[in-house]
């Protein structure tokens, strides 16, 4: 496991994968990290 870098969370890797699977697939997939259980964020990324 890699050490964090100052400033960085232990979840900025899933963001920017996530991301960049997002970016790749040309609007076909959407990327939504989850934080609180806030659910409807997923709702909001597809509509």
């Amino acid at each position: 496991m890699r050490r964090l870098q100052e400033g960085e969370t232990e979840f900025e890797d899933d963001r920017l994968i996530g991301g960049l699977w997002a970016s790749l697939s040309q609007g076909r997939c959407r990327f939504v990290m989850v934080k609180d259980k806030r659910w409807d964020w997923i709702e909001e990324k597809l509509v």
